[in-house]
């Protein structure tokens, strides 16, 4: 992929497009589990961020919406982030750490209406603060035994 790109005309979404084309069934992201390191191909990813997309499209997002991603670095955050960029909607972070206060400000600043939480902690800030996040609709727990798609 040494295609040179044009910034003010070429995104993100269509240099990672390349990279599917390109690469495709070779490791793109990785992840550590129990049972050791599991590969994601770029197709993988792919297939994930339209599925993820279509899921968003599904529950009502809208061209110019925020979705906020409160989790750590991990294959599900890129999946969620190029999903809502795909939407043509941008997307808020939250450290994974944040308060439920925190992460409350973010979501309201932002006015994000969907979020997907890392774990646990970050859903039950979430509704601890449920009355007071007025723009946010729904949330979303990423899985913890990730696996990826069949090859």
């Amino acid at each position: 992929m040494s295609r040179e790109y044009d910034y003010m005309q070429n995104t993100v979404l269509d240099i990672f497009s390349d990279g599917v084309k390109s690469y495709g069934d070779r490791v793109m992201l990785k992840t550590r589990t129990e049972q050791g390191w599991i590969d994601f191909s770029w197709n993988q990813v792919n297939e994930q961020i339209e599925a993820l997309a279509s899921w968003l499209i599904n529950m009502g997002i809208e061209k110019g919406d925020i979705v906020s991603i409160y989790s750590q670095n991990r294959p599900e955050w890129v999946v969620a982030d190029f999903a809502a960029l795909s939407c043509a909607c941008a997307d808020a972070t939250i450290y994974p750490t944040n308060s439920a206060s925190e992460a409350a400000y973010i979501l309201n600043d932002t006015k994000s209406v969907i979020c997907f939480c890392a774990g646990q902690f970050q859903v039950d800030n979430l509704l601890a603060e449920r009355n007071n996040l007025p723009a946010l609709k729904k949330m979303s727990m990423v899985r913890k035994n990730v696996t990826p798609l069949s090859r």
